[in-house]
């Protein structure tokens, strides 16, 4: 069963020819990237179609936020590692949901992770959609 996702997963994750494709296409495999090779987006922006270039706005902006998240959770993983370098065997991560006490319930939770282990995707609730939380549930 794994070996037969990993098949797919690198058959959906190959690159789409740009002047063969229609831009539906381009989009639909862009919104199953993490992030696009800057390659593609110079091919894009070279592409004569008005979407095209659209496009590669949209991927230029998807690779900065990817960026962005990257160096947010390195960070966090580098306080971990001086955390645990200090003699700090727990490390709680915490998040918080709700309006707040004078508004209406909260719901809080701690969670203790091996020192190892890595979560893409998690991140604070409120920055999640409803979707993404159910598929990292």
């Amino acid at each position: 069963m794994t070996i037969q996702k990993r098949l797919f997963l690198n058959y959906s994750d190959r690159r789409p020819d740009i002047s063969s494709s229609t831009l539906k296409k381009l989009q639909d495999w862009f919104r199953g990237q993490k992030e696009v090779d800057c390659s593609f987006i110079e091919g894009l922006k070279d592409d004569s179609r008005r979407g095209s270039t659209e496009l590669a706005e949209m991927c230029h902006r998807k690779n900065e936020r990817y960026r962005r998240k990257k160096e947010r959770t390195a960070s966090l993983k580098e306080l971990e590692f001086t955390l645990h370098g200090e003699g700090y065997e727990y490390i709680a991560e915490v998040d918080e949901a709700g309006r707040g006490a004078l508004a209406g319930p909260v719901t809080a939770s701690a969670v203790i992770l091996p020192e190892e282990m890595e979560l893409p995707g998690v991140d604070d609730s409120k920055k999640l959609s409803q979707k993404k939380r159910k598929k990292l549930c």
